[in-house]
């Protein structure tokens, strides 16, 4: 008899895990998600960039460059491909300038808007990333979704603005 309950005492938290303590998102978590995303940007690691996109994920981007508006969208395995297209570009630029390049980045959480039943955050963010100090500013605005899926906190959704300048620009 004991087995049974130790069994479903187990079962049921793990029950409780799966559908409700390992899907909810806390304000804590949003920060949290924020300061990995800034620290592997800063580590130059794409993959680990990757690891906090959702299987799902989504971005609706618009880049603004020498007046110019371009528009994307893009999935999981898109927006992977462009972050390592970012780190490649970074690594031939100092190598051209011979060295390698400093990102300067600020990451500032806006607003953070929970879910009545906490399964989703809403966070709007502004983010500046400085390349080889005025080499490239890159600026934007973003309001993304968040969702957490076992325990992880990942992004499920991008709305993002952006502009790009370079030096002399």
């Amino acid at each position: 008899m004991k087995k049974v309950l130790i069994v479903l005492a187990l079962g049921s938290a793990a029950g409780w895990w799966y559908f409700i303590g390992g899907r909810q998102v806390t304000q804590e978590d949003v920060q949290a998600f924020y300061r990995a995303q800034e620290h592997a940007l800063l580590k130059r690691e794409p993959a680990a960039l990757c690891a906090l996109l959702d299987a799902q994920y989504q971005a609706n981007t618009v880049v603004t460059t020498q007046g110019r508006e371009a528009t994307s969208v893009l999935d999981k395995a898109e927006a992977c491909e462009a972050s390592q297209a970012m780190f490649d570009l970074f690594q031939t630029v100092g190598e051209k300038m011979g060295g390698i390049v400093q990102l300067d980045s600020g990451l500032t959480v806006d607003s953070v808007t929970l879910t009545p039943n906490r399964q989703s955050a809403e966070a709007r963010i502004t983010q500046s990333l400085d390349v080889a100090g005025a080499f490239m500013r890159i600026r934007l605005t973003s309001t993304d979704t968040l969702v957490r899926r076992n325990g992880k906190v990942l992004l499920l959704r991008s709305e993002v603005r952006s502009q790009v300048s370079s030096a002399g620009r």
